[in-house]
């Protein structure tokens, strides 16, 4: 067993939540190198995920503690935070384009240019959002790739280091249903693991298989699980496409079901004896209890329509994502190995059977594995997975939603309420409220105040609970927040002021800035109240009067 001790505090821990299986990989990064220290595979004793989506949250949680488990059992560790990637046969893609002006003379950091690619998937989200035909369907970023950087409008391939006055990025993000996500979440959760990066199993596969160096060539890889068959095409230097193909490894299995009239488990065998060339007769007993001796060449020949469906499957989609046929494709994961696949896969792309293969993890200067095992096909997503978290170890980014809006922000550390606030422009001051200051007016000359209602504070509800500025958010909440009431100033009658109450049953007239003015008068802020004898009213309105003429002739003599 490889030295974990050396590697304590720069583990990363990996999980592939797949369809059939849980694979969990404990890798580090070594002078560049992505070295796999051990890993550990669980299947599902029965079927508790479909198309790539969790449906048995309890007993996919139990495989993966499993698997967590064991691995820190044998390596002597405690593992607390994971990488996981996510597949779904609802993913969709959004490509955008995000711009930057910099600061004079500075250097591009990384930092900087994570900002820009983050920055880059919100407006992805913002394309996304407004072509979903279904507006009540909430989605979240998977995963993305750059496609092109520009440093003042000349195309560069690493943007680090560069001077300049405007940086600009083009990107592919991509999105799946937020239950989908969600799943994976609750199950890790459960597993007490905090996910540190999430990505599209695609991307993870063909970062294994295509490295940046091989980019420039035009391929696609096809990762066939037993839910979704999860496409990825590189073409002049970078990933341009991804799909998911309508079926998958389990298509095959039904297949043999049907025909043989097995149970899963059962076809399932079936099928992977298929794919072990050594075995030339297979032995079963379907569900009536008879038992069958085929060769395996009998077998083939009965699901050659599904396998021929599969491969159809599989070309359409390559197709769709490269505008035609690429150079070369990979076929990986458990359901590539069906024999006869690559070659039906040659020919409905129409090209040379030879440019059709099997994809592993070998031969690849960047990943060191642990095992030969580990160069079967069906482990090179589960690699893959651990390689893209060491790419971006200590920057992730996640969603959240705030006041139903979806909001991108970046793992630096701790994301608190208000920094999700300013992300999505809701100034926390929204929340504070102004109380009324109330209004000040004078009674024969004295001062007087009348206090307004007092402000009531806004509201932050994380997760249908109450919190506050400071605290914690994390991928996948829903945030609410209600902003504050204002504080009112005071709408009172003349006659109700306070200070009227010794006047009541008395026959007074009330004055307003030397103007008469009836009972129903609303106090305004700095009034003049003047509270006189009822028989004094006749005077009062004959110095208005004069008052008001000698302010019109002050204003002719002016002109």
């Amino acid at each position: 067993m490889n030295n974990i001790e050396n590697y304590r505090d720069n583990l990363i821990f990996s999980l592939d939540i797949g369809t059939r299986s849980v694979v969990g990989v404990l890798g580090v990064v070594v002078d560049e190198v992505y070295k796999v220290l051990d890993y550990e595979q669980r299947f599902h004793p029965i079927r508790a995920m479909r198309d790539g989506q969790v449906e048995d949250i309890e007993l996919v949680s139990r495989i993966c503690k499993d698997v967590k488990e064991t691995l820190e059992n044998r390596n002597g560790v405690k593992l607390t935070r994971v990488s996981i990637a996510a597949a779904g046969r609802a993913l969709k893609t959004a490509k955008a384009s995000y711009s930057q002006s910099l600061p004079d003379g500075e250097e591009i950091t990384l930092e900087m240019v994570r900002n820009l690619e983050y920055s880059a998937i919100g407006a992805a989200q913002e394309v996304f959002e407004k072509a979903l035909e279904d507006d009540s369907m909430i989605f979240q970023c998977v995963g993305y790739s750059v496609l092109k950087y520009y440093i003042d409008n000349y195309e560069i391939s690493n943007l680090e280091g560069h001077k300049g006055s405007e940086m600009k990025i083009d990107i592919i993000a991509a999105f799946l249903p937020f239950s989908v996500v969600k799943g994976l979440y609750s199950v890790t959760s459960r597993c007490g693991l905090e996910v540190t990066n999430l990505t599209l199993e695609p991307i993870a596969a063909i970062n294994v298989i295509v490295p940046p160096d091989v980019r420039l060539l035009n391929i696609a890889i096809a990762d066939i699980g037993a839910g979704t068959s999860d496409i990825a095409v590189s073409r002049n230097g970078s990933i341009v496409a991804y799909d998911m193909a309508t079926i998958a490894g389990d298509e095959i299995t039904e297949a043999i079901m049907s025909i043989y009239l097995t149970d899963f488990d059962t076809a399932e065998k079936i099928k992977k004896s298929l794919s072990e060339e050594r075995i030339e007769k297979i032995e079963f007993e379907d569900i009536l209890g008879i038992k069958y001796n085929f060769d395996s060449s009998q077998i083939l020949d009965a699901i050659e329509d599904s396998v021929n469906n599969l491969a159809k499957a599989i070309s359409d989609s390559v197709k769709k994502c490269n505008d035609g046929a690429p150079q070369a494709v990979f076929l990986i994961g458990g359901g590539s190995k069906i024999p006869g696949l690559c070659r039906k896969v040659a020919m409905n792309l129409d090209m040379q059977p030879t440019r059709v293969a099997l994809g592993g993890t070998k031969k690849q200067k960047f990943i060191e594995l642990c095992s030969e095992d580990l160069l079967n096909p069906e482990f090179v997503t589960p690699v893959g997975i651990g390689s893209v978290a060491s790419m971006y170890k200590g920057a992730d980014f996640f969603s959240i939603t705030v006041n139903e809006k979806r909001i991108m922000l970046m793992q630096t550390g701790t994301i608190k309420v208000l920094d999700a606030l300013l992300l999505a422009g809701i100034k926390a001051t929204s929340m504070l409220g102004r109380s009324s200051r109330g209004i000040v007016y004078f009674i024969d000359g004295q001062k007087h105040r009348l206090r307004g209602t007092t402000a009531i504070p806004g509201e932050a509800i994380l997760n249908e609970k109450p919190a506050s500025l400071e605290t914690e958010v994390k991928q996948g909440d829903v945030l609410t927040i209600t902003e504050a009431i204002d504080g009112s100033d005071p709408a009172i009658r003349i006659a109700d002021l306070p200070e009227m109450d010794e006047y009541k049953g008395m026959d007074i007239i009330f004055c307003v800035n030397g103007q008469p003015v009836s009972p129903d008068y609303i106090v305004s802020m700095m009034d003049e109240i003047t509270i006189l004898p009822a028989d004094a009213e006749q005077e009062v309105e004959k110095n208005f009067d004069k008052d008001s003429e000698k302010i019109s002739d002050q204003g002719d003599s002016q002109h």
